[in-house]
Parts: structure tokens; sequence; C-alpha cells
């Protein structure tokens, strides 16, 4: 979702930076899901690395 962003620490506040269309697929339902906020209770998780090496 964030490209070859080029900042050391990346989090949910840097600027989308597309390159392919399955990540633009998912910042489009992000977009979708965001215009129904007000009537669901909704939680967009974006799960960055949680696993290391090994």
């Amino acid at each position: 979702m964030y490209g070859a962003n080029a900042q050391a620490v990346i989090d949910e506040y840097v600027p989308p930076a597309p390159v392919n269309h399955y990540v633009n697929s998912k910042i489009a339902m992000e977009h979708i899901a965001r215009t129904s906020a007000e009537q669901l209770s909704l939680l967009i998780a974006k799960p960055f690395n949680y696993t290391g090496p090994g």
C-alpha cells in the first residue's frame, strides 16, 4: 500500500503509494468501507510485517 517509500518509519499516516492493481483494490475497498462508517461499526486493520527473520 505504501510502495517503495524512503521513510525510516512507515505507519498508517503515510499517504498510500500503490504500485499495482491489487493494492489499488485494497485502497478502494477501504474508501468504500469508510463511506458506510456512520451506519456500521468498522475496524480497518493494516497489519505490517509481524513476522521477523526465522
